[in-house]
């Protein structure tokens, strides 16, 4: 890949928050679509059937996470409350800013091109079997800018995202939670969380992004791991419903 790509970055403004929004990585996008629905109706399965996640936005949020851990981000500091009910104004959150790391896998243009890619990928390309051109089209017409009146990327994506195949919720709002928990080996019950064991004997059955070495090396502390998935939730949430609901700090 040249410098010159590399520099431009090839980000599309936003069409929802306009000068609110540093863009989107198109090139990130259009990795993140390929990804997702290459995978779409597929045998192949990663562990319950995460691949389409892995593709993208989960993927993304494994490396922050790793990220956190490898630069020591003091995340019990950190809150994870983000509060958009005064003033929502399609403002959307870096998380690499949020954290206060520099560089991080996962800021404001490569979160947004990984949620349109799924919704995108799932729900037009999939569903409706469009062609790419016309499922773009498609999307950011349907969609009224992130506003909780009307459905938005962020409502959408709830929706398009991998669901956690044990999920015994009917409600799409706790199977996401399932998701998001699970797929960082953080396990959820009645507003506890603590540490899964995916080890079965000798194998490991945890996800690849999240080791801090080699096959069957240890995970990224449970702390960090914790603290990404609910932030990452919490935000989605917030960003998706007024008035919002976020687990206390």
């Amino acid at each position: 890949m040249s410098s010159t790509y590399l520099k431009k970055q090839l980000l599309l403004i936003d069409p929802f928050n306009g000068l609110n929004s540093t863009g989107i990585d198109v090139s990130h996008m259009f990795a993140s679509i390929d990804g997702a629905f290459k995978d779409t109706g597929n045998l192949v399965s990663l562990g319950n059937d995460h691949q389409q996640d892995l593709a993208g936005w989960l993927g993304d949020l494994h490396t922050f996470t790793k990220k956190l851990y490898t630069v020591d981000v003091d995340v019990d500091n950190l809150s994870l409350s983000i509060d958009i009910s005064s003033g929502y104004a399609n403002t959307n959150v870096d998380f690499c800013e949020w954290v206060g790391v520099a560089s991080c896998t996962f800021p404001e243009e490569d979160m947004l091109a990984d949620i349109d890619a799924m919704n995108i990928a799932k729900i037009f390309l999939d569903i409706k079997e469009n062609s790419l051109s016309n499922s773009l089209s498609a999307y950011y017409n349907v969609i009224s800018g992130d506003d909780s009146s009307y459905p938005n990327r962020y409502k959408m994506f709830k929706e398009s995202v991998s669901i956690y195949a044990y999920s015994l919720s009917s409600s799409t709002y706790y199977r996401f939670r399932d998701e998001v928990y699970r797929s960082m080996n953080v396990k959820y019950s009645s507003g506890t969380y603590s540490n899964y064991s995916y080890y079965s004997g000798s194998l490991y059955l945890g996800f690849k992004l999240l080791r801090t070495g080699g096959l069957g090396s240890s995970l990224v502390p449970f702390e960090y791991r914790e603290y990404a998935a609910r932030l990452f939730y919490n935000y989605i949430n917030a960003m998706s419903s007024i008035p919002y609901y976020y687990e206390e700090d």
